[in-house]
């Protein structure tokens, strides 16, 4: 930052916070201040020593991350316990509603959110839906409310232009929820807001127009996960990411993993038959998209040298639809195949094998959890939440995320059919346990916790399991 920059921030904030502000403006601006002699100490001494390539000194440097944060850093405070039900929720999330079209998504994201807000729907809860938009609107999706509201301040992935408008409309209800910590970065947010982590997304460089890792966008992971009162997290990983960066913000961060419906998601008694390659079916229910593994799909299967069939299925972003498209009429095992939510699980109990090829950005996948569930023998990467499903040997094998290590897994089940009987059957074992039963309980458990609903009937304890 150079020293006029550095000025320049430094009184902005004296005016607006220290004579604006009020009380907590003055704190805000008194905590800012290290900041603000920090950035001021390093462009004076990249101005002074040019010699040095333009390094900050060592004691800078040495507390980089905690300066990058201290402008907003508050010690976090615990989850308040609410002394009288919630009766009202708004809660933020990307979209469940198209942007463009307005028609009803339903991405994994979309599911959570949907089916958390049906849980609360359930225990006599009002939920309205917020979520980003291209203009503003109102409309309705699955009985609830849904309310456009418009980006226009983005840092990076960070859209805290509708996180700061989101907070502005929350006053009005008894109790907000935020379902990514990219709408979760505004400088302002309720102390009993809950933040749901779906999984780190920040592990890959495969975008130009992010500044992942930069100076900024560290100030706002922090608040994003400083400011909410509790975190919930579909998976380890990410908590361990923000225990590896600020170990004072894990300590709030509490994992409950993703689900399956173990009912609607069951397999076929028939699959355990001894198949030849050419009977084998190997799915890949994924949407077509750069983390999601669609442009090594090309490269798996010339891996594989035996006559299975193979279906992708989901359709995603436009250029991945044509690379798999084109891999179609290289391939005459590859089908690409759209289906909905209700035609899923026919199409797990077809499939011997489910393969989640994910290089990048995942959390607890529903896809892997809901294959398990249906008997398929599974084959999963060990990228962000997968290893918190997948025991590799156990209930499955874990590969790499490389075409080689992936399609070697694939070739060792498609050979061992005792292997592959026996970890389906474990599949479904081990599914059970991600049933969302237990996910119900254990939300349960954690709003009965915090005050938001009556006590109820879970394990006080089981949502820290």
């Amino acid at each position: 930052m150079s020293f006029p920059d550095a000025v320049r921030n430094g009184w902005s904030s004296f005016k607006e916070d220290f004579f604006l502000g009020g009380m907590a403006g003055k704190r805000r601006f008194l905590r800012r201040l290290t900041t603000y002699l920090g950035d001021m100490q390093s462009a004076l001494h990249q101005r002074w020593t040019p010699d040095e390539g333009n390094q900050p000194p060592a004691a800078y440097r040495r507390d980089l991350l905690w300066q990058l944060t201290t402008a907003d850093r508050e010690t976090p405070g615990a989850m308040p316990v609410r002394l009288s039900p919630v009766k009202t929720v708004a809660l933020l999330t990307n979209q469940v509603l198209d942007w463009s079209t307005l028609q009803p998504t339903y991405g994994g994201g979309e599911r959570v959110c949907l089916t958390l807000a049906s849980l609360l729907r359930e225990q006599g809860i009002a939920v309205t839906i917020y979520q980003g938009a291209q203009q503003p609107f109102r409309s309705v999706c699955d009985g609830f409310d849904v309310v456009g509201l418009a980006s226009r301040q983005r840092y990076s992935e960070f859209d805290h232009g509708i996180s700061e408008a989101f907070y502005e409309r929350s006053h009005g209800y008894d109790a907000v929820i935020y379902n990514l910590p990219e709408l979760a970065s505004a400088q302002r947010m309720r102390s009993d807001a809950i933040l749901l982590c779906h999984g780190v997304w920040f592990d890959h460089r495969n975008y130009q127009n992010l500044s992942i890792r930069s100076e900024e966008w560290f100030r706002h992971l922090y608040r994003a996960f400083a400011h909410p009162g509790l975190v919930v997290s579909v998976d380890t990983n990410s908590i361990n990411v923000v225990r590896a960066l600020w170990p004072e913000l894990a300590a709030k961060m509490v994992f409950l993993p993703n689900f399956a419906d173990c009912q609607r998601f069951y397999p076929d008694p028939s699959r355990v038959e001894k198949r030849s390659p050419q009977e084998l079916t190997i799915l890949f229910p994924r949407r077509s998209h750069i983390n999601r593994g669609s442009r090594i799909l090309g490269d798996i299967l010339l891996r594989i040298p035996y006559p299975c069939r193979f279906q992708w299925i989901g359709e995603g972003d436009g250029p991945d639809n044509q690379i798999i498209a084109r891999l179609c009429e290289k391939d005459s095992r590859l089908q690409f195949l759209k289906a909905s939510f209700d035609e899923m699980p026919a199409y797990y109990r077809a499939a011997d094998i489910c393969v989640i090829p994910t290089i990048a950005c995942e959390g607890t996948s529903l896809s892997c959890i809901e294959g398990m569930a249906s008997g398929c023998a599974m084959v999963s990467t060990h990228i962000g939440g997968l290893s918190d499903i997948i025991q590799s040997g156990i209930n499955g094998l874990l590969a790499s995320p490389t075409a080689e290590s992936i399609a070697g897994a694939v070739n060792h089940l498609i050979e061992h059919h005792e292997e592959r009987t026996r970890l389906q059957l474990a599949a479904r074992q081990s599914a059970l346990h991600f049933d969302v039963s237990r996910w119900r309980e254990r939300w349960l458990a954690i709003l009965s916790h915090h005050g938001w609903i009556a006590s109820c009937p879970s394990e006080p304890s089981l949502f820290w399991l």
